[in-house]
């Protein structure tokens, strides 16, 4: 950030204040599949994940989720979420803007995460599979796909279709 001290016929002398450089990009990709939670909870989930690193943001439609978005306000609404992102990353440092998807079924977000190196469902009613055990357990990748279910949670046939795509 600089600071305008004077204008001379030669140019302008300005005066450094302090660096604003922006973070690094994060080594890992990370894309976010998020039931769509009920009012404005899904504003906080974009500030808080684009203050993460998150890559790319999918607001899921989900058998559980309550909010039902059409037209015209479904429009103004991904709108309104890109422009939070672009907010919460200018607030935090961040070097690269999410992508705000429109809203998308479940099985649509699971078929296009298929390139991911490591694809999760958190569930939870997983009584065997440890978060932290799988994470362990996996070599360092460079794309990650996260599903996470609304209030509520997912159903176990949203679940079984994740593992059915590959997600753990």
């Amino acid at each position: 950030m600089t600071m305008v001290e004077s204008l001379e016929s030669e140019g302008v002398v300005c005066r450094i204040l302090f660096d604003a450089t922006p973070q690094s990009p994060p080594t890992v990709s990370i894309t976010l599949g998020q039931g769509l939670p009920k009012a404005e909870k899904f504003d906080w989930v974009i500030q808080k994940t684009t203050e993460l690193g998150v890559s790319d943001i999918a607001p899921l439609i989900t058998d559980r989720v309550i909010p039902h978005l059409s037209g015209s306000h479904l429009a103004r609404k991904v709108d309104r979420w890109q422009k939070l992102a672009r907010e919460a990353c200018k607030q935090s440092g961040r070097a690269r803007v999410p992508h705000v998807h429109p809203p998308t079924p479940v099985e649509a977000f699971l078929a296009s995460c298929q390139s991911a190196e490591l694809k999760l469902v958190l569930w939870e009613r997983e009584e065997t599979r440890l978060l932290r055990t799988v994470l362990a357990s996996s070599a360092a990748v460079a794309s990650v796909a996260v599903v996470v279910g609304p209030e509520g949670g997912l159903t176990p046939q949203e679940v079984a279709c994740g593992q059915a795509y590959g997600f753990l």
